[in-house]
């Protein structure tokens, strides 16, 4: 997984938000595990509009967190592109 981040990363430049993120890099190297550690270990504390804890919170209750949702946004964008 890490190789084919530095891989994205040399070619296209550094990633713009979580989204960019997701959208470069294939569903077959992006997955919960991988986010979730990601998101805890401050990886993602450069993109501007999210703090690490915005990740894990839950609005409502039996809803799904935010590195849920970006886990069924990256697998819907990888399906259509």
């Amino acid at each position: 997984m890490v190789k084919e981040l530095e891989i994205e990363r040399a070619q296209r430049g550094l990633f713009h938000d979580i989204y960019d993120f997701v959208e470069r890099l294939s569903t077959r190297v992006i997955n919960k595990r991988v986010i979730e550690p990601l998101a805890m270990g401050g990886a993602f504390d450069c993109f501007e509009g999210l703090q690490r804890e915005q990740y894990y919170y839950n609005p409502v209750a039996n809803s799904a967190s935010f590195v849920e949702q970006i886990i069924k946004y990256s697998t819907s964008f990888n399906n259509i592109n």
